[in-house]
């Protein structure tokens, strides 16, 4: 499933450059792209303009470190805009992590511009002085709120902001402290997290079906018996994947990746049949090849070159985002003393250990959400763990669609026709759109558009 979806996307937003208001896929609705490079490059405190295809331009925006004190240091933060026209609306994409180029679900539903943005901290959008100080979600909603003012004179048309997992999260916290720089937020698979580790994620267990549940922790107990054979072949798979596992006892990382590969499982793979699960009987080989493909591959555990490019993401974590508790009282008697699987990665814990978690941030905007935001989409799959932590805003015009059957990946375009059709709509309506989304996507629904499969932690 997951290899058809993959060429989906590639061949629908992947290889060509989108389309502007015209239907021209030269991107050149107002003038040839060198005029508009020189707009943008006109626009105050945009650096680096250049346009790696038609239709599309990568910039760099100058952003204070700390919004509160603009005078202080400041940082060139990645942004690349999906140029259809000035005429048309805008999809702001909050991702979470490094800059992401593809187009989002609702930019081709509706035919809109869209803005990418790297988070702060993540890829190249990184302070000099290497201070993780400002890494919070209000200092990246500031971050959003500025490139909205930036490019806005270009762009007048209504905008929307949306992400994924924590790219969801940050949209929305764009939306709580700015709710006038968007006219509409859409989130998919959204967690809200008050703990770390936040053990309200345990009753995500409870939803699994009892044999499922069974079957996954005989399995466990197994691997966790067997770990003097298994652990040699973690450190040499390591090595194989130029990622060793290495600055940890090998307990350490053998006992996480036994205790988090089912989450991962359910957030990226396809649970609905356990039985694909090999018997606890199974040959050593065997064993391992499983939980190599479901978990290290997915990002259960990471070694420190894998884990470096998420080290703002686990930084984050232990201050202010949390993190889910994983089921470990079935495997307590055969978990190594030298392990903490309640951390991300066993190289975590001087992290962990540095600061108190503090949930000012996530607690007032998921009130927000629930209780006043406006104009709000949220999308969850039902088979994903995060959805335990998901929001349901109760506002005027605010929607909760949770996609049956579907995990992290959950989208519009996964939901039955009906429920689809409605939420074009919708999504016009707030955009203000005319009805030019793209043909080529709509057709090929289900399938939701423009998603990166990344394997991100959340």
């Amino acid at each position: 499933m997951r290899t058809s979806l993959a060429l989906v996307l590639l061949a629908l937003s992947g290889c060509a450059p989108p389309t502007d208001s015209d239907g021209d896929a030269s991107g050149k609705a107002d003038g040839d792209s060198a005029r508009w490079a020189d707009k943008l490059r006109a626009l105050p405190g945009v650096h680096a303009v250049s346009q790696p295809y038609d239709g599309a331009f990568a910039l760099e925006i100058d952003q204070p470190v700390d919004h509160d004190h603009p005078d202080r240091e400041h940082f060139l933060q990645r942004v690349q805009i999906l140029h259809r026209g000035a005429d048309r609306p805008v999809v702001l994409g909050t991702g979470g992590y490094w800059l992401s180029t593809s187009a989002e679900e609702p930019t081709s539903l509706v035919g809109a511009n869209q803005v990418s943005v790297e988070y702060r901290y993540n890829g190249s959008s990184v302070p000099a002085s290497g201070d993780w100080t400002f890494l919070d979600g209000r200092q990246g909603a500031a971050d959003h709120h500025h490139i909205v003012e930036i490019l806005k004179p270009l762009y007048p048309k209504r905008w929307i902001n949306t992400g994924v997992s924590k790219g969801g999260v940050s949209a929305l916290i764009h939306r709580r402290y700015y709710p006038d720089d968007v006219a509409a937020t859409v989130a998919y698979s959204a967690p809200f997290l008050f703990g770390a580790p936040d053990t309200a994620y345990l009753a995500f267990w409870d939803r699994i079906p009892a044999t499922c549940r069974a079957r996954i922790q005989v399995l466990q107990r197994e691997l966790l018996r067997r770990r003097q054979v298994m652990q040699p072949k973690l450190l040499a798979y390591g090595v194989a994947i130029n990622s060793p596992f290495v600055g940890a006892p090998v307990e350490a990382y053998w006992d996480t990746l036994v205790v988090h590969w089912p989450w991962y499982m359910f957030q990226y793979d396809d649970p609905g049949d356990c039985s694909t699960m090999p018997q606890a009987s199974a040959t050593d080989d065997d064993l391992f090849e499983y939980v190599a493909t479901v978990g290290i591959a997915y990002g259960a555990v990471r070694g420190p070159d894998a884990a470096s490019r998420f080290t703002p993401f686990f930084r984050q974590s232990y201050r202010e985002i949390g993190f889910p508790k994983y089921p470990t009282e079935h495997l307590a008697d055969l978990l190594s003393a030298r392990s903490r699987p309640d951390l991300w990665n066993p190289t975590d814990a001087a992290l962990a250990d540095a600061a108190p978690l503090d949930t000012t941030i996530s607690r007032d905007v998921r009130d927000w959400v629930q209780d006043k935001g406006e104009r709000i989409l949220v999308v969850y799959g039902t088979l994903d763990p995060w959805a335990q932590g998901a929001v349901t805003p109760h506002g005027a015009d605010t929607f909760r669609f949770d996609v049956t059957g579907a995990n992290h990946d959950a989208a519009i375009g996964l939901l039955p026709n009906a429920d689809r059709t409605t939420l074009r709509a919708k999504l016009r309506e707030w955009a203000d759109a005319d009805g030019k989304g793209d043909s080529a996507v709509e057709e090929a629904l289900p399938a939701p558009v423009g998603r990166e499969l990344r394997y991100d932690p959340m």
